[in-house]
């Protein structure tokens, strides 16, 4: 006990040397601020399953019942679900199909000039092709591109 209080007074030492905040404001209590109000309805979940919970599609697609401004990002988060799947079975599996490593013996540069991995280069590409199909954004970024990609 001694030694967490000697940690938050550390800690409220550096911000005040850092920041100028007192150790009194560096000690907020969550209680003092007000949770805002949602801008959308929330799905009430009565029949839960035991095994998986409330999956990201059974959310998305309840939220979007229930607001109908949500019917358009339902897409992007089912494009970004299948991605990410995707890319958990490619990471699984990559040293055994060789994805591991630079992408090419010379190394290639990304846009901040960091040495590209395959899988780097393998998961922007999965990300691409899930948000094209979407059907929801005309324009991308990513690091390890030069420039927006059109979609």
């Amino acid at each position: 006990r001694q030694s967490v209080n000697t940690e938050n007074r550390w800690k409220a030492i550096l911000l005040e040397e850092e920041f100028g905040a007192s150790e009194t404001e560096a000690m907020l209590d969550p209680e003092d601020f007000e949770t805002p109000e949602s801008r959308w309805d929330r799905p009430i979940h009565s029949d839960i399953c035991s095994q998986t919970g409330v999956t990201l599609s059974r959310y998305m697609m309840e939220m979007s019942r229930l607001n109908e401004d949500l019917q358009e990002i339902e897409s992007i988060f089912t494009s970004l679900q299948v991605a990410c799947k995707t890319l958990s079975n490619i990471v699984r599996t990559s040293s055994l199909a060789g994805n591991t490593g630079s992408e090419i013996v010379g190394g290639s540069i990304n846009s901040q000039g960091e040495g590209q991995k395959k899988l780097d280069v393998i998961a922007n590409d999965v990300l691409k092709n899930a948000l094209r199909w979407s059907g929801q954004l005309s324009t991308i970024a990513s690091e390890e591109e030069d420039a927006p990609v059109q979609m």
